[in-house]
């Protein structure tokens, strides 16, 4: 089950970029 999310700047919090990820592989929060 892939989702389309939107990764948001943690320091500025702009949402530049737009991925998907699997909610099976990674239920968690993504961060970079």
């Amino acid at each position: 089950m892939r989702v389309n999310i939107t990764l948001a700047c943690v320091e500025t919090g702009d949402r530049n970029y737009i991925t998907t990820k699997n909610k099976r592989n990674n239920p968690e929060r993504l961060e970079l």
